[in-house]
């Protein structure tokens, strides 16, 4: 029989102790009433009051142990009691439920510098911990300022930012705060690793708490939309009806702020300041989607009780000064007016092209009567599994662009018969209105689909590649440029890929579209529904809206798709590439037209339609002489035998 050691010993009692315990009587909120703000010479009904004062925060507390309750999301508003409501939390635990737990915080120093000011501060003023939990001492490595131990448990706190601290601990409570500032580490999400801390645990408590960031970037607003979305609902002291306290109820006159108040969104009654606090007094908590295990609660700065300023004279008073001097600040004011206030989250503007507008702004041209300013053809070429879409675009001085013709050819692109309607497509002919004929001189086609796709479109473009027609597909990094210097052959064909910057293309076609005066980078449209650009091809221009998020920590803009079809502006960009690939010289090209085209004098290509005046006939130059051939040294014959 083998003899147990001390540390294993000491290891199964703590078990034991943990397994057996008995269920604490109180509730966290109870708890918090007649212990957590119980201090030094004041009675038990002061710390009952100090919970009565703001009545919203009696349920929350209680969220972490709601058996019913696997995940707890708050999002709220900057000074509402955040912290406060963490503390209870924490000190419910370490006195009355005993575990170990886990405090993220988005940084290191900033879980330091909530130890040293609010938690250790909370455990000192109160009498019940004061004794469980001993001040933090450099000699002592079991209570440092982020390492905390008590009986029955312990306390740790780390930082998202250094996924080490997460490392061989095992935790039942998990508290996450900020959570939208957390960035990823190189070992994964840190919410997921703080997650995977409580594996062992049945009974685990996972609390997140954060004011929101970046609309579609946002962690707390993803967790709040999977929850059962609780708000505040308070009754209107005229007609009792329940709502929600938001911003558009705020009502002031210019000039007036401090006569600032707010109006019942079912009456149209009026409330001034005490009004709103009575109402958020008799208020309650109303789930607004079905409940499925994800509690999630939501509370706006309008439901401040404590802690107004003394240079305003009430509470709305303060917020309409706070929204004006917000909004006097711009964009990044604002903001952080909305993330921190209104507890929501930020959308910038979307930037998005009106198809209808574009539709409108077509031109009278065809293939066969273009604008002599066309200078240089290209086509983009887009594979589906039934057809290629394509389009020819022409090309001018200073980039301005013209959409020449649009075109579907059925077929899978398995099959080579819709490969030999490109060709003969790609070598038709269009004119100018002064007769000048011009064919595709560069082409881009997409290999980014299927295997079998991509492979065929190696074959069709490798053979062709001295004769502009090149393979691309989209590549993945946002500020990579829109055609690279020099083409990869990582495949098995070694077939020549380009691999484009898609986002820097459509950031310069959302650009040109938004140019109204014709001239460089304008875009135009031919108005023959023959040339294919009907009301379908322009609602798939501008199928794609930009829109910006946060990733990895910055602000980055992105393209989100509207519509199922988008193929248009795909087209776009490998026309905008063909013509990139080649980087045509437009100047070379005007003097090599005006010497192909039947001798004039003064041919003006803005004004084609003006008669061009016939140049006076100059004498022909007489033929030089011919240069007399070189005598050729017979075979065998040496300098030496010539003399």
């Amino acid at each position: 029989m083998s003899v147990l050691s001390t540390a294993h010993r000491e290891r199964i009692n703590k078990i034991l102790a943990y397994s057996f315990r008995p269920k604490p009587r109180l509730k966290i909120s109870e708890w918090s009433a007649r212990y957590r703000y119980l201090a030094a010479g004041a009675s038990a009904e002061s710390g009952k009051f100090q919970i009565d004062r703001v009545p919203y925060q009696r349920e929350m507390l209680d969220d972490p142990i709601d058996p019913e309750v696997s995940e707890t999301f708050w999002m709220i508003a900057a000074q509402m009691g955040k912290s406060e409501s963490m503390n209870s939390i924490i000190g419910y635990y370490i006195d009355q439920d005993p575990a170990p737990i886990l405090i993220v915080y988005p940084t290191l120093d900033g879980g330091a510098k909530y130890s040293k000011k609010k938690l250790t501060p909370m455990i000192n003023a109160t009498p019940r911990l004061r004794d469980k939990v001993r001040d933090p001492r450099s000699r002592d490595s079991g209570n440092t300022i982020l390492d905390k131990s008590f009986q029955g448990g312990d306390l740790t706190i780390v930082g998202a930012n250094s996924p080490a601290g997460l490392r061989q601990l095992s935790k039942k409570i998990i508290l996450c705060d900020e959570i939208d500032t957390y960035e990823p580490t190189p070992e994964g999400d840190p919410i997921e690793l703080a997650d995977a801390r409580a594996e062992t645990f049945h009974d685990a408590v996972f609390l997140r708490l954060s004011t929101p960031t970046f609309k579609g970037a946002s962690r707390i607003e993803t967790g709040f939309e999977r929850s059962d979305q609780q708000y505040w609902f308070c009754p209107c002291h005229l007609c009792g009806e329940y709502q929600r306290l938001t911003w558009d109820m705020i009502k002031w006159e210019s000039g007036k702020e401090k006569e600032a108040w707010m109006e019942c969104k079912s009456c149209g009654g009026k409330w001034q300041d005490h009004h709103r606090i009575q109402a958020i007094q008799a208020g309650e908590w109303r789930a607004t989607a079905p409940f499925k295990g994800v509690r999630g609660r939501h509370l706006n700065g309008l439901y401040r009780l404590i802690g107004k300023k003394k240079s305003y004279q009430t509470y709305l008073h303060e917020f309409v000064a706070k929204f004006k001097q917000a909004n006097a600040k711009g964009r990044e004011g604002l903001m952080v007016w909305v993330n921190t206030f209104l507890a929501e989250t930020f959308e910038d503007e979307v930037e998005k092209i009106d198809d209808d507008s574009l539709l409108k702004r077509r031109e009278p041209y065809t293939p066969q009567t273009l604008p002599d300013d066309v200078l240089y053809l290209t086509a983009g070429v887009d594979c589906q599994v039934d057809r290629l879409e394509v389009e020819i675009m022409g090309w001018g001085q200073d980039h301005e662009n013209w959409g020449i013709h649009y075109v579907i050819l059925p077929g899978s692109p398995l099959k080579p018969d819709v490969w030999q309607d490109l060709d003969n497509l790609l070598e038709q002919t269009y004119t100018t209105k002064s007769g000048y004929q011009l064919k595709v001189r560069s082409t881009c086609i997409d290999s980014g689909g299927e295997k079998g796709v991509t492979e065929t479109v190696y074959r069709y473009c490798k053979p062709r590649f001295r004769k502009g027609i090149f393979a691309v597909k989209g590549g993945k990094t946002r500020e990579a440029p829109v055609v690279p210097q020099n083409p990869t052959r990582n495949n098995k064909l070694k077939c020549p890929v380009y691999v484009l910057g898609t986002a820097s293309a459509k950031d310069y076609i959302f650009t040109c579209l938004q140019i109204e005066d014709h001239g460089p980078n304008y875009l135009h449209f031919p108005e023959s529904l023959d040339c294919g650009y009907d009301g379908t091809y322009f609602k798939g221009l501008t199928a794609e809206e930009k829109r910006t998020k946060i990733e990895k920590g910055k602000r980055t803009t992105y393209y989100h798709q509207t519509r199922t079809r988008n193929e248009p502006i795909d087209l776009r960009v490998y026309a905008l590439a063909a013509r990139l690939i080649r980087n045509p010289n437009y100047t070379a090209l005007r003097k090599k037209r005006a010497q192909d085209l039947p001798k004039q004098k003064d041919y003006q290509l803005k004004d084609p339609d003006e008669a061009p005046e016939p140049q006076e006939e100059q004498e022909k130059p007489k033929p030089k002489p011919k240069r007399r051939p070189r005598q050729r040294i017979k075979k065998g014959k040496t300098w030496a035998t010539r003399i």
